[in-house]
């Protein structure tokens, strides 16, 4: 399997055929499609985007693989990747036997794919074209953690399978004909919709979890006497009021564009707060699916009927879980039919990996032992391993690090050890050092009174949106004092975003740090005056609990 092996592959040199790119995601639209042609290429990719024959190479066409900001304003914060699937079934297929292969087949397959590789959230919505007048069956959306976590998927032969597995239910698009089968990849959009053009877009692009609170779906059809400018100014007009909801409850919402059909995916923070916004909707859209999504856990989750929706309730594993399985699916077969003196396909970096890296080999060396230090990029993220092993005893051991020298999982194997297996995972997250998230208030007056104003303005809005301070302006790090700075340094890691903010808590002028590690949803902020006087500090999360102050 040369694509998945290539994840283990950080050396390739540049400009390599087989080199990964390093190139920065576009922030042009999509490419435009002229009203009278074909949809544009990215429609007839899989949801599961390899080389099936719902795949760009089968069909000679490129393809959107990452979301880019369409219009001006600010990026979205979330690095999700968010995947907009329609699928037309194929010809004389009826939708009973739609229905039965996908519950008995695609939507269980698709955790069983995707779980636990950076699959974050999956709701599939199933039609009947001869109620709604679309000549889509199912809808789905799929959301990733991140491009590169898609991408490390899509080379995998179990991705390969999935992708192939979607022509036993959905027809081929031929190229010559405007259709509605493929996928788009969301992305972040403030303005008006592109014209003449099949796009999927997201109205907030913040960090929400799909999988909690309450999602709808809805699906709108263009009808016979609406021309372009009315139907146009009607989609600008529902995106603007989902815009214009996130105050009442709305998290996001995934909508994806095309010239006679529009469908909507959106997450409220619960039924209530949807149920009282209710954003008008033109009555140039003319509706034809509504369903509130039910929560369904993964092994029950083949239960689709035409006019349901459901969210598959699984679990997603915790990044160093997801950075052990990647590594023990390739690497390890390897190393326990024949554990060789040095790791396969990791480059050797010896004296340039961190200490704990390195203290880690100095103590699996002994008598007879060759020890290595290696990179590796697994997953997508650059790791550290310190490997051991004796080949008289045909015994090995493993310690596998973050690129911050976190130490992931270790596992020893071979001779008296019998089979391979990982120790206890070691601590989650970022590392930080001790006590750096320490209770520092003093109880002075000033310190008490930010924390209560803070409470009041802010508590709220960090637990709903969890990667940032809304409301609160973000400043230069530069033009802060120095503890300030040196705590931000502090709470920064490869999977943590880090932000400072000034913020007016009652008469008090302060500062503010706020750090946010996605992967364990674990948040952490360090409340300063003006003069760089450290007030109070707080942290929350899974680990940790609700938001309480140190």
């Amino acid at each position: 399997m040369p694509d998945e092996i290539s994840r283990y592959r950080p050396a390739i040199p540049a400009g390599s055929p087989n080199a990964p790119s390093t190139a920065a995601p576009s922030v042009s639209a999509p490419v435009a499609s002229p009203p009278t042609q074909p949809a544009a290429a990215a429609e007839t990719t899989s949801p599961f985007q390899g080389t099936s024959s719902f795949s760009p190479a089968a069909q000679g066409a490129g393809a959107v693989l990452a979301p880019a900001p369409v219009g001006e304003g600010a990026a979205p914060t979330s690095k999700a990747h968010v995947r907009f699937w329609r699928g037309v079934p194929k010809e004389g297929l009826p939708l009973d036997e739609v229905k039965r292969r996908l519950n008995e087949h695609l939507v269980p397959d698709t955790t069983t794919v995707g779980g636990g590789r950076g699959l974050d959230a999956y709701l599939p919505m199933l039609m009947d074209p001869g109620q709604t007048g679309l000549d889509v069956a199912e809808a789905a959306l799929i959301v990733y953690q991140s491009q590169e976590e898609y991408d490390a998927l899509a080379g995998t032969a179990e991705f390969e399978v999935y992708g192939k597995s979607h022509s036993d239910i959905f027809t081929r698009p031929p190229p010559t004909r405007y259709n509605h089968n493929g996928t788009q990849v969301a992305s972040f959009l403030k303005g008006p919709v592109p014209r003449d053009k099949v796009g999927a877009y997201l109205v907030s692009g913040a960090q929400v979890n799909w999988q909690d609170g309450q999602n709808r779906f809805r699906a709108f059809a263009r009808g016979p006497d609406i021309d372009d400018a009315r139907w146009y100014a009607a989609v600008d007009t529902m995106l603007d009021g989902l815009r214009g909801a996130r105050t009442g409850g709305l998290n996001d919402a995934a909508v994806l564009v095309d010239k006679d059909q529009v469908m909507v995916y959106e997450n409220w923070a619960s039924l209530a707060k949807m149920e009282q916004a209710q954003p008008p909707t033109p009555t140039d859209l003319k509706k034809v699916q509504e369903s509130v999504l039910q929560r369904e856990a993964r092994a029950d989750a083949s239960s689709l009927e035409p006019g349901k929706g459901v969210s598959v309730q699984f679990q997603p594993t915790t990044r160093g879980d997801r950075l052990k399985d990647a590594f023990e699916r390739k690497l390890i077969p390897d190393l326990q039919a024949a554990p060789p003196p040095v790791l396969p396909m990791a480059s050797r970096v010896e004296a340039d990996a961190p200490a704990s890296v390195l203290a880690a080999a100095k103590q699996l060396e002994g008598t007879g032992v060759k020890v290595g230090v290696y990179s590796l990029k697994v997953c997508g993220e650059d790791v550290f391993a310190a490997y051991g092993h004796c080949e008289a005893q045909q015994q090995a051991s493993l310690r596998l690090f973050s690129k911050l020298g976190e130490r992931i999982g270790s596992a020893t194997w071979g001779g008296s050890e019998g089979p391979f297996s990982w120790d206890k995972l070691a601590r989650k997250g970022p590392q930080r050092p001790p006590g750096e998230i320490a209770n520092t208030s003093t109880g002075a007056p000033e310190a008490v009174a930010a924390k209560t104003e803070f409470a009041k303005k802010f508590v709220t809005n960090v637990r709903v949106v969890p990667t940032e301070l809304v409301g609160a302006p973000t400043v230069d790090l530069a033009t802060t004092p120095a503890q300030l700075q040196d705590a931000a340094a502090s709470q920064k890691g490869p999977w943590t975003t880090v932000n400072a903010y000034s913020l007016k808590l009652g008469e008090q002028d302060v500062y503010a740090t706020f750090a946010y590690e996605r992967d364990d949803e674990e948040a952490s902020l360090i409340l300063f005056s003006t003069a760089g006087e450290k007030l109070a500090s707080a942290s929350w999360g899974k680990q940790k609990g609700p938001f309480a102050w140190d």
